[in-house]
């Protein structure tokens, strides 16, 4: 009887202590995050980016967050820039999931792109310069975002362009702004005119890793 006890006592005293660390670890997840928005905030820039690869859960609300790649350029937004971006975007798509014959018919800088693109797992302040025989000679940049669906416009999908804040050049944080702030709605303002007629919606994944 002692021992039923003493065991008891003891599995008892294990699931404290496991429900303790994962108590522990999920408040410092949410402290992590807190942290690096209010870094962003402080010292962040507001920049109009264009998704390449996200979640249609969360485009279409059936998921509250997931990781994304996303394009971005110190440019000013404007209309113009926007269609540009949307183009490469979907270039860039198509790199990440060429494949077999497809892949073989690509110049060198294509397909070294394509390969660290096949690396899509997410890296929190992962980013990488867009080759310069990608992009006419402009710079853009591809960065791993984790992206909450109430901060995204409610038309990304058809839109193609998200309100980003960044910190840095070549490398640094990214965070999406909520869309009720004022940053995001003057990019979205000034994006507003210019749907994705020509390249169509997001060419999304079902999910991102």
């Amino acid at each position: 009887m002692v021992w039923l006890v003493v065991g008891g006592a003891v599995c008892l005293g294990l699931l404290l202590l496991w429900l303790v660390t994962i108590a522990v670890i999920y408040f410092w997840m949410l402290w992590d995050v807190v942290m690096t928005e209010q870094r962003i905030e402080a010292s962040g820039t507001p920049v109009m980016a264009v998704p390449v690869v996200v979640s249609a859960d969360v485009l279409r609300g059936k998921r509250k967050s997931a990781p994304a790649w996303v394009i971005f350029t110190p440019e000013s937004p404007s209309p113009e820039l926007a269609d540009e971006m949307r183009q490469l975007a979907t270039e860039l798509y198509d790199l990440y999931v060429a494949t077999g014959p497809p892949l073989a018919k690509l110049s060198n800088a294509e397909r070294q792109f394509s390969d660290w693109m096949k690396n899509d797992k997410f890296q929190k302040g992962r980013r990488i310069a867009v080759p310069r025989e990608l992009t006419l000679g402009r710079v853009f940049y591809l960065a791993d975002v984790w992206l909450a669906g109430r901060d995204l416009p409610p038309n990304l999908e058809f839109s193609r362009v998200l309100a980003c804040r960044v910190t840095g050049t070549d490398c640094g944080e990214i965070m999406a702004i909520p869309r009720e702030e004022e940053d995001a709605k003057r990019i979205y303002a000034v994006t507003a005119s210019c749907l994705a007629d020509e390249v169509g919606p997001i060419r999304s994944v079902q999910q991102v890793s």
